[in-house]
């Protein structure tokens, strides 16, 4: 397995983890339980939704902005529909990046290990609504520097997506 892109003295797994952590502390914070989980996902993992965040790469450096993708194969796909665009929407009014065409969107992102119950047994619950987030390019200097440098604000654009798709009232719970 890679282990992501790296730029500017920062590899992929680092500005991950950061913005992962950001991102349950905020959740937290509304109440919301989160589970932080291992590369390695607990068998038929199953939560009220799953969303995976990351960083995205290009070898030519000439992208930039965020993207966002639900499973290929889901038996709850309206649910994984829902839960993408409270991300977009949200991710992106909080960061002010722009969307990344979704014609990159790869096939890494729709068959996602966490998601492929059909390839992997370490893969989440086939109910489990999941999302996959590519926050932003480590390739492109200004997303890289806004990710390092505000991984608050990018993890509250997650965040918020999180709580609109559960449903929480986003005037009185916003982050």
């Amino acid at each position: 397995m890679s282990p992501g892109s790296s730029a500017g003295g920062w590899a992929e797994w680092e500005v991950n983890l950061l913005l992962v952590q950001h991102t349950a502390r905020l959740l937290e914070e509304a109440g919301v339980e989160v589970d932080i989980l291992p590369s390695t996902i607990p068998i038929r993992y199953r939560a009220q939704a799953f969303v995976s965040i990351h960083a995205d790469g290009d070898s030519g450096g000439l992208y930039r902005g965020y993207k966002v993708a639900r499973p290929g194969f889901s038996s709850v796909p309206e649910a994984d529909d829902a839960l993408v665009r409270a991300l977009y929407d949200e991710y992106g009014a909080a960061t002010g990046l722009p969307r990344d065409s979704d014609a990159h969107i790869s096939r890494r992102m729709v068959f996602y290990y966490a998601f492929n119950t059909r390839r992997y047994q370490h893969a989440i619950d086939l109910g489990t609504p999941a999302a996959i987030i590519e926050a932003g390019f480590m390739t492109s200097p200004v997303d890289r520097n806004f990710l390092t440098a505000h991984p608050e604000v990018a993890a509250r654009g997650v965040a918020n997506g999180v709580l609109r798709f559960l449903s929480m009232e986003l005037g009185a719970r916003s982050l």
